[in-house]
């Protein structure tokens, strides 16, 4: 009786295998391009002034991190289960596995890799939209109220020359 059934007749976990895997790390390629199309969707809603829609994609963005975050532990375990280790790195995983690593998943891993770079460079522009998004608001608000601006602020009519062309500009 190979993994299908036991003797006391339920069924037995099947043993993680290479394609499992690859199959993990496909599933966590697929979250990160969820993750990419809510920051896209963010920097829109900051470019529209659309509240609303950023603070959708601020809740959704938690969602998907949560998501990737048990996609990684689920990772960890089957790195575990098939290398011994569960903190080995994408970039051991050829040596980790040795004879059992397929094109399939080193394909997946290295996408992997590169998704995450490029995700890495979208969150930074995002931190960067939303923090002038702010900025300018403060600034707005301020003036809307009456307050008096701060020694930092530039004179009436200039730009700071501390500060970028509002990142809502060039998007």
């Amino acid at each position: 009786m190979s993994g299908a059934s036991t003797a006391s007749g339920t069924a037995a976990t099947p043993r993680p295998t290479v394609e499992t895997l690859e199959a993990a790390i496909r599933t966590e390629l697929r979250l990160l391009d969820e993750l990419g199309q809510i920051l896209r969707a963010q920097r829109e809603g900051v470019a529209a002034d659309d509240v609303q829609r950023v603070d959708e994609s601020i809740f959704a963005a938690h969602r998907v991190l949560q998501t990737i975050g048990e996609a990684r532990r689920s990772r960890r375990t089957l790195l575990m289960i098939l290398g011994g280790r569960d903190d080995i790195t994408l970039d051991e995983l050829d040596a980790a596995l040795g004879p059992r690593m397929t094109d399939a998943l080193r394909d997946a891993r290295d996408e992997l890799q590169r998704k995450a770079l490029a995700l890495s460079d979208e969150v930074s522009l995002n931190r960067h939209v939303l923090r002038g998004a702010l900025g300018s608001d403060d600034e707005l608000l301020r003036a809307l109220c009456g307050a008096p601006r701060t020694d930092s602020d530039p004179a009436p009519g200039r730009r700071d020359p501390r500060r970028r062309r509002h990142p809502r500009r060039r998007l």
